[in-house]
């Protein structure tokens, strides 16, 4: 009977809330692990690592300002060319409407 009663409702379980106590133990000891296996690891002094990541990050920044550079200077290229584009399309049409008017003497005032 017991066999029945897990099989007719085996979302009892999931429906339970998980303690955040033990979430917290978790985290805490998965964290300290974590931090221990990397100090054995690590392939240089802290100072050193430091000064790496230092430059590491320095060199991302300047390639980021870079490329934000590059893609300013293509957003400034298309808009040139955008404008230059109505320009020309604005011109076109402006020569037609003085063309039409000259047709159409009596309706310009």
């Amino acid at each position: 009977m017991a066999h029945n009663e897990i099989m007719e409702n085996p979302r009892d379980d999931a429906d339970r809330p998980f303690p955040s106590s033990i979430f917290l133990f978790g985290a805490l000891a998965g964290s300290l692990i974590g931090a221990g296996i990397g100090l054995l690891f690590a392939p240089w002094s802290g100072a050193t690592l430091r000064r790496r990541l230092r430059r590491y990050a320095d060199r991302t920044v300047e390639d980021a300002i870079e490329h934000g550079r590059e893609a300013l200077r293509a957003a400034v290229e298309q808009g040139r060319e955008y404008v230059e584009d109505g320009m020309h399309r604005m011109s076109k049409v402006a020569k037609q409407a003085r063309r039409e008017a000259w047709q159409f003497p009596h309706l310009a005032r």
